[in-house]
């Protein structure tokens, strides 16, 4: 994407919900960050949304190239990930290594470990949306190109309300880790329904007419922003709220993303947050797939100086030491072992 088509409000929204997830995995405002879990909903939302803009721009409907392309994109970081985080672990607390089968490693490590499949488990805590985003977007591509479009429709319209109905206001919300009669296991349908909302939300915009809206908002400048912030405030709210649940947080992280695609702001020259968002977006896959090896540090360092695990001043350690190794991650690691990889036979598929 160039830089006069990137939208720094989809970058930005990534990059708080990144702050936020590693905030709620790190335990850092335990008691006080009651729904940091939901923001993953936005990464579904948004990836179900770019998934079904392909779609509309490639034509080719092979699942075997588009499963080669997905392996891909995502596999080298996520094996890499999921390596060192293995390797430290092996270090330092083996106990954490809770494996229940021979299999469930070699799940986890293929990103099909969240189908609900007995037996199957992970140790690496961001690798479930990586599995379910994987897996998702083929079982997405395989029945857009293999049903009727009507059928496909009223899928993605049954589907997210249904899991909505049962997760998002029953004991446990969208949180649940259950299967129900083997067929529902509650995660993997969750990803599954965020993504096809966010086809509905690129069909919306495809197919709807808003020219004097947005020519107003364009007009306005003042007050576009401050509906966009008021937006953002509202949903990071509502993570917080303890009157609030699931259902709300959900429906104002859709609101979120509905405001980014249908009313974009692009990046600006000369601009320094505009530099630092984008330099920073350049690495938020590896900053969400890092988070779970940096707060163990983190959490070791704060130990250290005393700081305890909870506030400010641990979480802004985590997130200086989350920037420094993702970074020397993509550039150290991670680009070298693509390089290697892309000479075998399987990165042929491109």
């Amino acid at each position: 994407m160039n830089d006069n088509a990137r939208n720094i409000q989809i970058d930005i929204l990534k990059l708080i919900s990144i702050m936020i997830i590693a905030f709620h995995h790190g335990g850092f405002f335990d008691g006080l960050l009651l729904r940091g879990y939901m923001v993953v909903d936005l990464f579904f939302v948004y990836s179900g949304f770019f998934l079904f803009e392909s779609f509309r721009r490639d034509k080719n409907n092979s699942t075997l190239l588009f499963l080669g392309k997905r392996f891909k994109r995502y596999f080298p970081g996520y094996f890499l990930s999921w390596l060192i985080y293995l390797f430290v672990l092996l270090i330092w607390g083996s106990e954490w290594i809770n494996y229940k089968t021979w299999y469930a490693p070699v799940m986890e490590m293929l990103m099909i470990h969240e189908l609900g499949i007995p037996g199957c488990s992970r140790i690496h805590y961001p690798d479930w949306y990586m599995s379910v985003l994987f897996t998702a977007g083929i079982v997405i591509f395989f029945l857009y190109n293999k049903i009727n479009r009507k059928a496909f429709t009223l899928l993605s319209v049954i589907v997210p309300v249904t899991v909505i109905l049962y997760a998002a206001f029953e004991v446990g919300g969208m949180e649940k880790w259950e299967r129900v009669k083997m067929i529902f296991y509650a995660p993997w349908w969750r990803g599954f329904a965020d993504m096809l909302v966010g086809g509905i939300i690129f069909y919306l915009k495809e197919n709807t007419e808003e020219k004097r809206f947005r020519v107003l908002l364009s007009k306005h400048k003042v007050i576009n922003y401050l509906l966009k912030t008021v937006i953002l405030v509202i949903m990071i709210y509502s993570l917080f709220d303890p009157k609030g649940n699931d259902f709300i947080s959900l429906l104002f992280i859709w609101i979120a993303v509905m405001d980014s695609v249908f009313y974009p702001v692009k990046y600006k020259e000369n601009s320094k947050v505009c530099r630092v968002v984008k330099f920073l977006s350049g690495y938020e896959y590896e900053l969400y797939l890092s988070h779970a090896i940096v707060i163990v540090g983190a959490r070791k360092m704060s130990d250290i100086l005393n700081f305890g695990t909870f506030g400010m001043v641990p979480a802004a350690i985590m997130m200086i030491l989350l920037i420094i190794y993702s970074i020397s991650f993509k550039e150290l690691i991670e680009r070298n072992f693509k390089r290697v990889i892309e000479k075998a036979v399987l990165w042929k598929i491109s």
